[in-house]
């Protein structure tokens, strides 16, 4: 305002608004396959929020998240997988922390 300059502005029309920020989140960011699949599984899982009495579109299944994130199905499950075990130790919560800054990718041979 200060500048004088009007800001642009477009009025949003999709019925999706989860796959929309997804959409735009993911060709702002380089995300290797691994971090994509830790985002994955944290949207799938995730807790409803909000208003309760109206029909909410942002829940999404791991296969749903793994075709918004363009990553396999097993990806997402192998992070799933990587997640349950965090809590039961230091070293795999090492790891999650690696993938989710892109150091390490997500591997066969991280699963028990």
């Amino acid at each position: 305002m200060e500048l004088g300059i009007e800001p642009k502005t477009r009025e949003y029309d999709d019925s999706e608004p989860l796959k929309y920020v997804v959409s735009k989140n993911l060709h702002r960011r380089h995300l290797s396959a691994s971090q994509r699949a830790m985002i994955a599984d944290q949207l799938a899982t995730r807790k409803r929020g909000g208003d309760r009495s109206k029909v909410q579109n942002c829940t999404l299944t791991r296969a749903q998240a793994a075709e918004q994130f363009n990553i396999s199905p097993r990806m997402v499950n192998d992070a799933a997988a990587l997640r349950k075990r965090r809590a039961k130790s230091p070293a795999v919560a090492k790891l999650v922390e690696r993938v989710n800054k892109g150091e390490v990718s997500i591997n066969r041979r991280f699963k028990s």
